[in-house]
């Protein structure tokens, strides 16, 4: 598995609360797995302006071919907010025919000491 450094985008406030959000990606065939990592690498890239983000990680499964993806940010309503933008948008629905269904899962948790 190939994965990223952790970058952290901000100072997490110790105690306070979080939205986690952590997604599995399967790409359909392998042709296709250059052209999802450029739309991971250009979401990556706009993760450094936005608003909100504590942080992130993204990998790859060549064994498995799929790519996942970890964030945190300091509420749902800014993770919301990063999904309903333009390059979040579009990036989604060029990627949308070269993957399988994805799995997301988000929840809260407190940051600690």
């Amino acid at each position: 598995m190939l994965t990223t450094r952790w970058a952290a985008a901000g100072a997490v406030e110790p105690g306070a609360d979080y939205t986690v959000l952590a997604g599995r990606l399967p790409v359909r065939c392998r042709r296709d797995l250059p052209a999802v990592l450029e739309g991971v690498w250009r979401i990556e890239r706009a993760l450094v302006t936005a608003e909100g983000l504590a942080g992130h990680r993204a990998g790859v499964d060549l064994a498995e071919l799929s790519v996942w993806t970890v964030s945190v940010w300091a509420s749902r309503g800014q993770l919301t907010r990063f999904e309903r933008g333009e390059i979040h948008r579009r990036v989604e629905a060029a990627l949308r025919p070269r993957l399988l269904p994805a799995r997301f899962a988000v929840w809260t948790c407190q940051a600690a000491d």
